[in-house]
């Protein structure tokens, strides 16, 4: 009958949500990432959760993979954190004991480096292994992809996957895009039916993903605590300006 006729649009997005409903990536104990139009994933997870399970594989199937715990989980390299390379004086290079310690430094650091930058390479292929044909067509249309990929950089991909997750536009202006976003935190109100932790996990969804945006500069770092709702002075002028035009 007429109310089980579907519209030649319509029927592409029911394509879209399932064509790899069934997708379990390459290391299925791990959850896999697709576009936000992807809804009926029967093993999608949301970014967060996404990095959760990532942390904790890499840290039992790799040989020093919790050392990637920065990258996965806080999109910092983790070779940062290894601070500065051991440095020889003049004075220990003329002590035999002093001179073997340092050999015994840089070696081991070296050693921590290197399976670092290894790890890093094998994150970028799990990753990879992970996202939906069009996730990683949307990744491909980025302008830095050849570069990037080349290399492997993990971090560089997954700070992207946030992105998409988000649902930023990679190829949209930065400011168009920080705008569409914003108007998610200035229009989170808490529902009748929703209670305080479900409220604020949701405002600061919206609150980072508007930050993914390009937003930072305009909340405060107290915004991302519980119950400490700060706004810059352009803030509060913003969200006045919008209360007015409400009660008008």
């Amino acid at each position: 009958g007429g109310g089980n006729r579907v519209s030649r649009g319509d029927q592409s997005i029911i394509n879209i949500n399932t064509a790899d409903r069934e997708f379990t990536g390459k290391e299925e104990t791990i959850g896999v990432l697709g576009l936000p139009i992807e809804k009926n994933l029967k093993f999608g997870l949301s970014y967060e959760d996404f990095q959760e399970s990532l942390m904790q594989f890499s840290g039992a199937n790799l040989k020093g993979g919790h050392a990637l715990k920065p990258l996965t989980k806080f999109h910092i390299d983790p070779v940062t954190r290894l601070g500065a390379k051991p440095m020889l004086t003049t004075v220990a290079a003329q002590d035999p004991v002093k001179l073997q310690e340092w050999k015994d430094d840089t070696a081991q650091y070296n050693k921590k480096k290197d399976s670092l930058e290894e790890n890093k390479v094998r994150l970028y292929g799990i990753v990879v292994g992970q996202c939906t044909e069009l996730l990683i067509s949307e990744i491909k249309g980025h302008d830095e992809f050849e570069e990037k990929d080349m290399d492997s950089d993990a971090l560089w991909l997954l700070e992207r996957l946030k992105d998409i997750s988000a649902g930023i536009n990679l190829k949209k202006n930065e400011v168009q895009a920080y705008t569409n976003k914003s108007r998610d935190v200035w229009n989170c109100k808490q529902m009748s039916n929703e209670s305080i932790d479900a409220f604020l996990k949701r405002f600061r969804t919206a609150v980072q993903t508007t930050e993914a945006a390009g937003g930072k500069q305009l909340f405060l770092p107290e915004l991302k605590h519980v119950g400490k709702i700060d706004m810059t002075q352009v803030g509060a002028i913003i969200y006045q300006d919008k209360q007015q035009q409400e009660d008008a």
